[in-house]
């Protein structure tokens, strides 16, 4: 269940941040066509929205993702060196073997 959940997160969060950026672009670029200057000030007012949000913030979620990152390939690397171990390769029927 939960990791069916997970494959359908990263996708979908993915492309929310796209589609975020895209539309960010559009409306930047929809008012710099009808009222000259009006995107660069929108644009300006949206970096100046992102200076706001304290560092300690981008600190946590950096924390956050590289836990999650580290959580996630050492469940794998156990994952995979347990697999290894239960189910050694197949040798040939003629192998003498050690």
């Amino acid at each position: 269940m939960i990791e069916g959940l997970r494959e359908g997160i990263r996708p979908l969060t993915v492309a929310a941040l796209v589609i975020g950026l895209l539309l960010g672009a559009v409306i930047s670029g929809t008012l710099e066509v009808f009222h000259p200057g009006a995107g660069v000030s929108f644009t300006k007012g949206l970096a100046g929205f992102f200076r706001a949000i304290p560092g300690d913030y981008y600190n946590l979620a950096t924390l956050a993702l590289l836990g999650y990152t580290a959580g996630r390939t050492v469940e794998k690397a156990i994952g995979i060196h347990s697999t290894a171990k239960h189910n050694p390769p197949a040798r040939p029927v003629d192998d003498p073997g050690d």
